[in-house]
């Protein structure tokens, strides 16, 4: 019901990508990309790697079930940016750029 990411580090977490592409909501830690790939609402969720956090999260999560459905939609919709097709015209556009001279 709730994905957990409790890393130290991490360059793109694919299990936070994963866990948001299905819905669920995310717990982490501020590693990688995350607190550029959650939304809003998501990103309260990203904690200090401390039990007390996590607890604090968890509980919050489980006593307002309403917020489950809030970040499913929104992880439903931040994954979007993520997806292979948009990545692909990125790192072309990238190409295309570095080929024509554009970045110096």
């Amino acid at each position: 019901d709730i994905y957990l990411c409790a890393s130290r580090t991490e360059g793109t977490p694919g299990t936070v990508l994963e866990a948001m592409a299905c819905g669920v909501p995310v717990i982490s830690t501020d590693v990688g990309i995350v607190s550029e790939t959650l939304g809003k609402k998501q990103q309260q969720y990203i904690i200090k790697r401390t039990k007390e956090d996590l607890v604090e999260k968890m509980i919050e999560l489980i006593e307002h079930k309403e917020k489950f459905k809030e970040l499913s939609l929104e992880n439903l919709e931040q994954i979007k940016k993520w997806s292979w097709e948009t990545k692909a015209k990125q790192y072309k556009e990238f190409f295309d750029n570095t080929i024509n001279g554009v970045y110096g």
